[in-house]
């Protein structure tokens, strides 16, 4: 016998002495003195009901112990994403048969078997009452949230009660059901268990053997075009298994054939992409789709079609403003080459042939304008072509005028070599330092004739192609051999070890630098202008990217690496002096869903949009303040998604095996279960035995005792007079 609730010796023993002195001493009265021998009756039985409620509350209580039988847990858990909806030779899909496997090897329903804890998992683990409860085809499949389940019962191998009471016994194992198609497939992110109490089994369900699925891996396009020209649609296709007929490959403009190709079975490569052609007719956003048919046996038609936006805008004009004040055979074919472009409006700066000062008021009839005084005037434009500049002769204003109109305002600056003391190499000022893309000293001598060639930079930025510089015969002469770009500067052509066009990024703008004399030799009359108009037009392209409309607004769009589908816009917001501006009013169009960006800082603006499932993004955002209209900002962006559930269905065997060895666990084939598989859990009943501690007194003859006790106190009392 215990005391369940005795408080300790010390505590114990102070309180019955302390009752004790209190009852002596209350029996030292006169009146209970004339009552002689009865006194110390009195006192014992005053005592003894005290010391006996004392004992009462202390508890006394016995242990007693019980044996009972519980039936050990097993937590099933089935992979119900995209991929387990496959039907591999039969018209049941993969989760149905694992369901159909796991009842015939384990037999959930046999009394003397154990129980069974149901789960499912996507991209989370979730509790299922049972097989039919299972939510079915989640977008990804994620692995770690099961084996953080398992982890949790393998240490504390308690039933899984989820936070109710249960019958249920200890966690002794676990089946996971699965293809293998994890989005993350590195088993060295997969932890180990800890505590080794679970016999772990994972079992692949699926067909491994290569089977007809047809696939568009990738589909490229540019992001935004103008209206009546033709674009080009870049795919990669694929195939798996046999095909037992011909394959199309079909280019669809807003669900309507545009383009498609016929090819043979065996004839998919994805590495070579496909290209098709489309018209851009009408303005506007087009949805672009990629499809490929052609094979009735296949079993996995969710990786047929590939979706792209592209953005037709109508010819906008770069307004550029080419200065120089000196006249050359390269100057003036870059003039030409200029002019013949259809998408600029230019302006000619031209000092050595008149008087800036008259030309000023004039200008309209000359044709020829000056270099800008200040910012305001170099704002004015998209491009800047400097070529022979008196930088070192130029007011603070121009350089710093110059300087603003690339970091502040966004604009496109291009440098065209001069004669050697008015060549931006030779400036000493540091504003026109931090403006050229290279470092370079004055004394580099002069280079021969190269043949110049694009890196990769320059093929991806599209300022000329290879083809170009195939049909063109080129020679080029190098201003300076001992250039060298600058860390962050990127060269998109080069002519043998020596940048010839690099290009780098200052503030919001970029400034390009052509490295080149004698460029009148690549001017072509008979060819529209030849390789010269086509360079001088992609560069002015290229670095001319933010016009005066977009001038006040920056957009910029990213994926959540988490969850792909969710797109993050942010736009910042100038002032017509290139200050941020905060408190601004900013929307943004996408797709015709016009939301408002909330404000994150000053002149910072963001929304997130949800499912977002296209590659290319076209959106546009409009900015005011108190009724002042800032600008509003296109942005063209391809953003490819991450790899789907559904691009390779068939069973990943070897992954799945280099797992269950990673964390000590076993893997069967679902088709393979057997009586060795059963086995692991064999020990489906144990014994349980439980200790509880029950009062050693009942409780109402004990109050009936107290009672007793407590009226013979009184009636002895009574009849002595002392009440």
């Amino acid at each position: 016998m215990v005391f369940a609730d005795y408080p300790g010796h010390v505590i114990a023993g102070a309180t019955l002495l302390l009752f004790a002195a209190l009852l002596v001493w209350a029996y030292r009265s006169d009146v209970v003195r004339q009552v002689r021998a009865w006194r110390w009756l009195l006192f014992g039985l005053q005592y003894g009901a005290l010391a006996a409620l004392i004992v009462i509350l202390w508890n006394p209580s016995r242990t007693e112990t019980a044996e009972t039988t519980a039936k050990n847990t097993v937590m099933v858990v089935f992979d119900t994403s995209r991929s387990m909806s496959i039907a591999d030779e039969s018209v049941e899909n993969r989760l149905d048969n694992a369901i159909a496997a796991f009842k015939q090897c384990f037999a959930p329903a046999n009394p003397d078997g154990p129980e069974y804890a149901y789960y499912g998992f996507d991209w989370r683990c979730y509790r299922s009452d049972g097989p039919d409860g299972l939510r079915r085809w989640g977008d990804q499949t994620n692995l770690h949230p099961v084996l953080a389940l398992l982890r949790k019962y393998d240490v504390a191998g308690t039933a899984p009660t989820d936070g109710e009471k249960t019958d249920q016994g200890r966690v002794v194992g676990a089946l996971v059901f699965t293809d293998g198609q994890a989005a993350e497939k590195n088993v060295q992110a997969y932890s180990p268990m800890q505590g080794q109490n679970l016999a772990v089994a994972f079992v692949g369900v699926g067909s491994a053997e290569l089977r007809t699925d047809l696939a568009v891996r990738t589909i490229r396009a540019p992001a935004k075009t103008v209206i009546g020209t033709a674009y080009c649609v870049e795919t990669l296709v694929a195939a798996k298994g046999e095909s037992a007929g011909p394959i199309r490959v079909e280019l669809l403009d807003d669900e309507l054939i545009v383009d498609y190709t016929d090819l043979a079975p065996g004839a998919l490569d994805a590495k070579e992409p496909l290209e098709f052609w489309a018209p851009a007719d009408t303005l506007g956003s087009h949805c672009v789709t990629v499809r490929i048919r052609g094979a009735e046996n296949e079993i996995n038609w969710a990786n047929n079609v590939r979706r792209t936006m592209v953005e037709v805008v109508d010819e906008d004009k770069l307004r550029v403003l080419f200065y120089s004040d000196t006249a050359s055979f390269d100057i003036g074919k870059i003039r030409q080459a200029l002019e013949r472009d259809t998408k600029i409006r230019l302006d000619f700066g031209f000092d050595a042939i008149m008087n800036p000062r008259p030309m000023a008021r004039d200008d309209a009839m000359s044709g020829h304008v000056p270099l800008p005084e200040d910012k305001a005037g170099f704002c004015q434009y998209d491009v800047i072509v400097l070529g022979s500049c008196p930088f070192d002769n130029l007011s603070i204003a121009q350089l710093e005028g110059l300087y603003g109109f690339v970091a502040e305002r966004g604009g496109g600056l291009v440098l065209v070599p001069g004669r050697a003391s008015r060549d931006a190499a030779w400036a000493k000022n540091r504003l026109v330092r931090a403006l050229l893309p290279v470092e370079s000293s004055p004394a580099s001598a002069m280079g021969g004739a190269r043949q110049p060639q694009l890196t990769l930079a320059g093929l991806d930025s599209g300022i000329v192609g290879e083809r170009d510089l195939e049909e063109h015969e080129l020679e080029v002469s190098l201003c300076y051999d001992g250039v060298r770009k600058k860390p962050a500067a990127t060269t998109l052509l080069m002519a043998g070890d020596t940048p010839l066009v690099c290009v780098h990024r200052v503030g919001r703008g970029r400034v390009a630098l052509l490295n080149a004399r004698n460029l009148f030799r690549l001017y072509r009359e008979d060819l529209g202008g030849g390789f010269l108009q086509k360079l001088f037009s992609g560069l002015i392209a290229h670095v001319g990217r933010t016009g005066q409309l977009e001038a006040g607004v920056e957009l910029f769009a990213k994926r959540d690496a988490d969850e792909p589908r969710k797109v993050r816009f942010d736009a910042y917001v100038y002032d017509n002096r290139f200050d941020l501006v905060a408190d601004a009013n900013v929307l943004l169009d996408i797709g015709g869903n016009v939301v408002r960006m909330d404000e994150a800082g000053k002149g910072q603006y963001t929304v997130q949009i949800d499912n977002v499932v296209e590659e290319a993004v076209v959106a546009r955002a409009e900015a005011e303040v108190d009724g002042y209209f800032l600008g509003q900002k296109t942005l063209a962006a391809t953003l490819p998604l991450p790899r789907s559930e559904m691009d390779d269905v068939e069973l990943d065997r070897v992954f799945l095996r280099s797992l269950a060895e990673r964390i000590s666990a076993q893997y069967f084939d679902a088709e393979a279960l057997d009586e060795d598989a059963a086995g692991m859990f064999a020990a489906a009943v144990r014994s349980v035995t439980k200790g509880a501690a029950t009062p050693v007194w009942p409780n109402w003859p004990l109050l009936l005792a107290l009672c007793a006790l407590l009226s013979a106190l009184w009636f002895i009392r009574r009849s002595l007079g002392l009440m």
